[in-house]
């Protein structure tokens, strides 16, 4: 594979060898070494470093390419270099030496005897200074690492402080570590399931990567996972990690109340008993109001906790009993809190006067879900258009084509002069206003009105040359 890299130093000096590098018609090679050797500039100075990739269409070692870990692969791919937001900041050659320095920047050099095609296709993944380069910058490179750099603590420790899931590719002794399988799951918690038996059943590992992802408790050993301290901790912190727990830590009502205080949602995985205690339901609820959902079926006909819910999350007013959704009160808190929340009230309170308004004026589209007589009242309509223009979609044809209504709604969004009956869209002072709020209003104009917007007119001072063709009704508001 003929490779052709030019690099260049940002604030180096090294212009010569750049020059020399840009004019050579040979392959230019790369290696590491020491900067404070002969003058260069230490790795912290070095500000930037573009790389250009040339290669030819010619890959006479393709076979060995496919085998190159994906990393090396970014760097030697001419269209994934052109097309990633973030081209390879760093190339590197075939043939770099074997030495190992700790401070290293890449520069040119000139190799005492031509480098083989078949060599420069060929990366050696035992080659320790490239696979740390590589295991520092995508984690997962470790898989295709030499076996015995997948047992090189550092190598490894890099790898999972970048990715925690790249433990999987470490080697057995090292899956014992305590230090590097804790670096690893507090990058992703979900490492734990790649760590010994021993690791697995380490509390502070443990609590680490449930800290990191709550998920992670179901890879910790059986016996930690029935260890009520620990189980404890993890639900405090993340109170789905109950799913994660044994039976018997489910049905435990401390575990299962610091869980929901934590994450009202976690009512779920509880007993079925617990499901239906009074005092955890409503802790639950006051947490997250749809938690509601997983109290036990009696506890939803109880106002107290239909009360707490729907203060919360008015849309918890769904998971009511029906006798408790035509309840006025409890409508009235639901939709207080969340105006759509109307929608799950019973038909006789979408009718109710009082519920309706308190619902529009949370949110102008629960108008959609009142009943059609109050769609069609002024008092009702103008509260709803008034928080959202858009609600005028749901106002009854009559108040539709009510000059009053019309103008609250494209005063609050001009959009909704789509909605308004024809006669208005042809209202000149409604259009002006419409555009006022929003200039795309004008496609919602009448014909007629948005032929003559259409029209240019012949003089426009120098300091509006910007509205040059726009339309009139546009150019008589700026």
């Amino acid at each position: 594979m003929q490779v052709k890299l030019l690099s260049c130093l940002a604030n180096c000096g090294d212009a010569a060898a750049l020059a020399a590098a840009s004019t050579s018609d040979t392959t230019s090679h790369f290696m590491f070494v020491d900067p404070n050797a002969d003058g260069h500039p230490t790795a912290n100075k070095v500000e930037k470093l573009e790389t250009i990739t040339e290669l030819s269409d010619e890959r006479e070692d393709a076979d060995d390419f496919n085998h190159v870990p994906s990393f090396f692969k970014y760097m030697l791919n001419y269209e994934a270099c052109m097309t990633q937001s973030n081209p390879p900041r760093y190339a590197f050659p075939a043939d770099i030496p074997d030495e190992d320095p700790v401070d290293v920047v890449p520069r040119p050099y000139a190799p005492d005897t031509p480098t083989s095609s078949s060599a420069r296709g060929h990366y050696d993944p035992s080659d320790r200074t490239l696979v740390l380069f590589a295991v520092q910058r995508r984690g997962m490179d470790l898989a295709q690492a030499a076996s015995e750099l997948k047992a090189d603590r550092e190598v490894v420790l890099s790898a999972v402080q970048q990715n925690g899931l790249a433990l999987q590719h470490a080697s057995l002794d090292l899956l014992e570590d305590v230090e590097v399988v804790s670096t690893a799951v507090k990058q992703n918690g979900l490492a734990l399931q790649y760590a010994s038996p021993s690791r697995r059943a380490d509390a502070d590992v443990v609590l680490t990567a449930v800290a990191q992802r709550c998920s992670a408790l179901q890879h910790a050993a059986p016996e930690l996972r029935a260890n009520r301290e620990l189980v404890l901790a993890a639900v405090t912190a993340h109170g789905n990690a109950l799913q994660y727990a044994t039976p018997e830590l489910r049905a435990d009502p401390d575990v299962v109340l610091a869980a929901v205080r934590q994450n009202g949602f976690a009512l779920e995985y509880a007993d079925l008993l617990l499901r239906a205690d009074m005092r955890l339901a409503i802790e639950a609820v006051k947490q997250r109001g749809t938690a509601l959902e997983y109290a036990a079926p009696f506890l939803r006909s109880e106002k107290q906790l239909i009360l707490e819910a729907v203060r919360q999350r008015g849309s918890a007013l769904q998971f009511a009993s029906e006798e408790l959704r035509a309840d006025k009160e409890v409508a009235l808190a639901a939709v207080t809190q969340c105006g759509t929340a109307l929608r799950h009230a019973e038909r006789v309170l979408r009718a109710d006067r009082e519920v309706v308004l308190a619902a529009v004026r949370q949110n102008g589209y629960a108008l959609k879900s009142a009943a059609s007589e109050l769609q069609g009242d002024v008092e009702v309509v103008l509260a709803a258009v008034s928080k959202d223009g858009g609600a005028l979609q749901h106002a009854s044809p009559a108040l539709c084509a009510c000059r009053e209504v019309v103008m609250q709604a494209v005063a609050q969004n001009g959009i909704a002069l789509k909605y308004a009956s024809p006669s208005l869209r042809a209202d000149n002072e409604v259009v002006l206003k419409a555009i006022d709020q929003d200039r795309d209003a004008i496609q919602h104009a009448s014909a007629g009105l948005r032929q003559l917007g259409n029209m240019n007119t012949p003089a426009v001072p120098q300091q509006d040359q910007g509205l040059q063709g726009q339309p009139p009704l546009v150019r008589l508001m700026v």
